[in-house]
């Protein structure tokens, strides 16, 4: 009966710790730019109708997940830059970030991004900085 408990809790214990690990990796990636030429096949397949592949390469470019990326798309899809409201910003905070980057305080600019997109530290800063590349 006791090798039984042992083996129970040792078990549970393997459990958390390797869910811990898959959590942390998870959580350690973050998405990043694309690059122009990934950028140019998006704009290709935007114009082709081709929304889902438009998607899918985003997706693959960004390391963004599906919702991120289908906004992205949707955003360039309307002539708007992919990063011009992110979800979970408001048009209004992403002009406090626009109006910050244009006094050159970017990082007030990268705190409010922050705070109204509920991101990292790392994708907030990338995120603004795409914003004031234009």
């Amino acid at each position: 009966m006791k090798f039984v408990l042992v083996v129970v809790v040792v078990a549970g214990l393997l459990m958390l710790a390797f869910s811990q690990v898959a959590r942390r990796r998870d959580k350690d990636k973050t998405p990043h730019a694309a690059s122009e030429h990934d950028m140019a096949e998006v704009h290709a397949a935007i114009a082709a109708n081709e929304k889902i592949r438009a998607v899918k390469i985003y997706r693959e470019a960004t390391d963004t997940d599906l919702r991120t990326a289908k906004d992205a798309v949707d955003h360039i899809a309307r002539g708007e830059d992919a990063a011009a409201t992110p979800r979970g910003a408001s048009a209004q905070q992403m002009e406090e970030v626009r109006a910050a980057l244009a006094m050159g305080e970017s990082i007030r600019a990268v705190k409010i991004y922050r705070e109204a997109t509920d991101t990292d530290l790392r994708t907030a800063k990338d995120a603004v900085d795409r914003i004031a590349r234009g």
